[in-house]
């Protein structure tokens, strides 16, 4: 019944304003609707380009921002006056850690029963290794050629060191304050030359 209504009031229409009025009155609705339509879509599409844009532009901008500290980084490891610190630093923890080493052949033969080698070693192992830990995480703060300093630290450099102290505890002619300082310096004198030649 409301589509018969509404064909009769077009009819009508029709006939009171001509079929031109009508159809003109028809394209402007559809053509604002189509305008509408396409101003929706436009815009959206616009938005999502520029959120994408947004988006890889942060990346890009994050990227840069890693790549200009590494080419610090790798400039700084690049200048004399940056090596000289490394080495001075580095230089100082060892010679530390050397006089720490006296120290702990000291505090194994006052402190441990030494006739019990089998633990006595574990002592050592386990002491040098704090020490090398401790040496190692303050390495951490200092960056160079884009690594820390702490990454050209080797590892076996504990067993090194251990296999000195253990020498020294367990020498056949007893405790000798000279000759542990001048076999304690050697080591820590070749592992400075290995970490000096591996930061090059």
């Amino acid at each position: 019944m409301n589509e018969v209504t509404q064909t009769i009031d077009v009819a009508k229409g029709i006939s009171d304003y001509g079929f031109g009025a009508i159809a003109a009155g028809a394209f402007v609705v559809l053509g604002i609707v189509m305008f509408l339509a396409m101003f929706t879509w436009f815009k959206n599409m616009l938005s999502q380009l520029v959120s994408d844009n947004v988006e890889k532009m942060n990346e890009l901008l994050e990227e840069t921002k890693r790549q200009n500290t590494m080419l610090l980084a790798i400039r700084d490891g690049l200048l004399d006056e940056t090596m000289l610190q490394v080495k001075n630093t580095s230089s100082m923890a060892f010679d530390l850690s050397a006089y720490d080493v006296l120290e702990i052949i000291n505090t194994v033969r006052k402190e441990n029963n030494i006739s019990n080698r089998e633990a006595t070693i574990q002592k050592i192992h386990k002491l040098v290794g704090n020490q090398y830990r401790c040496i190692k995480s303050k390495m951490d703060c200092y960056p160079f050629k884009g690594r820390h300093l702490s990454d050209y630290m080797k590892d076996d450099w504990v067993d090194k060191v251990s296999a000195i102290v253990e020498a020294e505890v367990y020498h056949d002619k007893g405790e000798n304050a000279n000759r542990e300082h001048t076999n304690v310096f050697a080591a820590f004198d070749e592992i400075k030359l290995e970490f000096y030649n591996s930061i090059k």
